[in-house]
């Protein structure tokens, strides 16, 4: 297990939590939506975790309550094709969760000003999202 501290490297895996709606039948680009309204807007970019600094990829979802975290997917993203994208992952430790990154280049402000762009960017992160093998964790669809 990695440090939180130690640099993010192409070999790594970033990990996002995906609500149930926006998992089937095919992870949407909407997964990668920056927050622009309401509590905990995407200031900075959205939220991913590094793989390399959990024990498991259920790490993630443990401060949420257990109804939300049957609801709740969890897909990898390699860190070497965001570089190839020229997209950055900047280190943003939390409580409670270890490894938690943003991508800036994803946020409520880039959202608002240039939202096709955005778009196009998210398009791509859900592509390698519905890559085989990429998602870690199914949520269930159903609402009860």
């Amino acid at each position: 297990m990695k440090s939180e501290a130690s640099s993010i490297t192409s070999d790594e895996w970033l990990l996002r939590r995906i609500w149930h709606e926006r998992f089937f039948p095919r992870i949407s680009p909407n997964a990668f939506l920056p927050r622009t309204k309401g509590r905990d807007i995407d200031e900075h970019g959205i939220s991913l975790f590094r793989l390399s600094c959990l024990n498991s990829p259920s790490d993630i979802l443990v401060t949420m309550d257990s109804e939300k975290r049957l609801l709740t997917g969890i897909v990898q993203i390699p860190v070497s094709k965001l570089f190839e994208l020229g997209i950055q992952v900047v280190s943003d430790p939390i409580p409670d969760i270890l490894g938690h990154v943003l991508i800036p280049e994803i946020s409520s402000t880039t959202y608002t000003n240039d939202k096709l762009q955005i778009i196009q960017l998210m398009k791509q992160l859900a592509d390698m999202a519905n890559e085989e093998g990429n998602q870690l964790i199914i949520p269930s669809s159903k609402t009860t």
